[in-house]
Order: structure tokens, then C-alpha cells, then sequence
């Protein structure tokens, strides 16, 4: 059944029209009227009990990605992609086992609302991501404000602040001469270490220039900073 069944009233007698996949549907003429509302009762029952079933069997499987998608509305660490991944196979999966489409009043508004928001998960991940990630920016930027106005002698610069706290997977810092390139390591690597990102003594910091290497370490040593 593609859509619950129906009674048509033609005089004293009744037909069953029963919706079949494909848009097709199936009738049966001459029925007496409490013998057609009695089937097409028994019938629309079994088609709600059996998308029920079907959603039953998924819900655990729905609700723990629907968390985490939930927490992106507010995310507290960065959404790497090596993350979320899995998290999109898992939910690319549990959709696929589910009919392509419910018929209205099978299912509550809650039980809805947790599959569209599965849903529109794996259908568009990258937006999800993308805002995800926009939120947490904004959301350091605000927080961080007076860090980033004090840990160097100047304030940092707007692109220095958007530098730190782009906790990507891989970050690249382009910028001319005298820009405080060398400078940025030291915020960086304070805003993750009081954040509990990951172990200070796991962290390695290399310089192509002697130079630059000594600047840092004088950094370093200036905050407290591991070398």
C-alpha cells in the first residue's frame, strides 16, 4: 500500500479502493458497508503498524547521530571532517533502510521531526559542517576577545584572531614581511593549550630559519609556553 485504503458509497453497496506501490490501486466492488469499513479499518492498521515497525527498528540507530548533529548547533570543538564521516556513513545507512517517503499521520511530530533531521544531515553535510564551523568561529572570537587583545604587546589583528582560532586540520599563514608572522605561534598555541585541545607535550614547533627559531623560543619562554 502506498497510502491508507478507502471506501467509495455507491447505493447500498461500498467499494474498496486499496492504493498499491507505483501510484497503481486495486478495487473491490459490492461490498456492504460494514463489511468494507471493517476491512479498510484492519487495513489502514496494518499499514500504519507496519511503517511503525520500520521506524521502531531504526529509532536507536536515528537518535545517537541526531545528537551529535544537534551539537553542532552549538559546537565546542572544531568539526573536522575525519570526524564526521563516519558519522554520514552511519546515517546514509539507517536512511536508506527507511521508505523513501511516510504517509502524514503515521508517525508523531517528534518521531518525524527526528527523521528529517537525520535526513537533512546526509543530504547536505557540507552545509551542516560549513555552519557548524562559522558558529564556532564567531562564537571564539567573542569569548577570546580580551586574550587576544593581551597576550602580545599589540592587539591581535582581525585575520591573527581568525589564524588562531581556525582549528582546521591544516592552517597556512600567508603574509609579507614584518606582518608578526612569527608572533602567531605563541597566541596559537596559548588559546590550545588553555582550551585542553590536546597534551602540551605532544606539541612540535619547527622553523626553516634560525631567526625565527630563536624568536620563538624567546616567546616561548615569555608566556610559559612549552619550547
Amino acid at each position: 500500500m502506498g497510502r491508507p485504503g478507502a471506501n467509495h458509497r455507491t447505493l447500498a453497496f461500498t467499494t474498496i479502493e486499496v492504493p498499491l506501490a507505483g501510484g497503481r490501486s486495486t478495487r473491490l466492488a459490492g461490498v456492504t458497508p460494514h463489511d468494507a469499513a471493517g476491512f479498510i479499518s484492519a487495513a489502514n492498521e496494518a499499514f500504519r503498524t507496519h511503517f511503525l515497525k520500520q521506524f521502531e527498528a531504526a529509532q536507536s540507530e536515528l537518535t545517537a547521530p541526531s545528537e551529535l548533529i544537534a551539537r553542532l548547533g552549538q559546537p565546542r570543538r572544531y568539526p573536522a571532517a575525519c570526524l564526521l564521516s563516519p558519522v554520514l556513513s552511519r546515517t546514509t545507512a539507517i536512511i536508506n533502510a527507511l521508505p523513501a517517503t511516510i504517509p502524514d499521520g503515521v508517525l508523531s511530530e517528534e518521531q518525524q521531526q527526528l527523521i528529517a533531521t537525520v535526513r537533512a544531515f546526509q543530504e547536505h553535510p557540507d552545509e551542516v559542517r560549513r555552519a557548524a564551523i562559522e558558529r564556532l568561529i564567531d562564537s571564539d572570537l567573542a569569548d577570546m576577545k580580551g586574550f587576544f587583545d593581551t597576550i602580545e604587546k599589540n592587539p591581535l589583528t582581525p585575520e591573527q584572531r581568525l589564524a588562531v582560532v581556525t582549528d582546521k586540520e591544516a592552517t597556512l599563514v600567508l603574509a609579507g614581511a614584518s606582518s608578526s608572522k612569527t608572533s602567531l605561534p605563541t597566541p596559537f598555541r596559548a588559546a590550545i593549550n588553555c582550551q585542553a585541545i590536546y597534551n602540551p607535550s605532544r606539541g612540535l614547533c619547527l622553523s626553516a630559519a634560525g631567526p625565527a627559531m630563536l624568536a620563538l623560543c624567546h616567546e616561548f619562554d615569555r608566556t610559559g609556553d612549552f619550547p
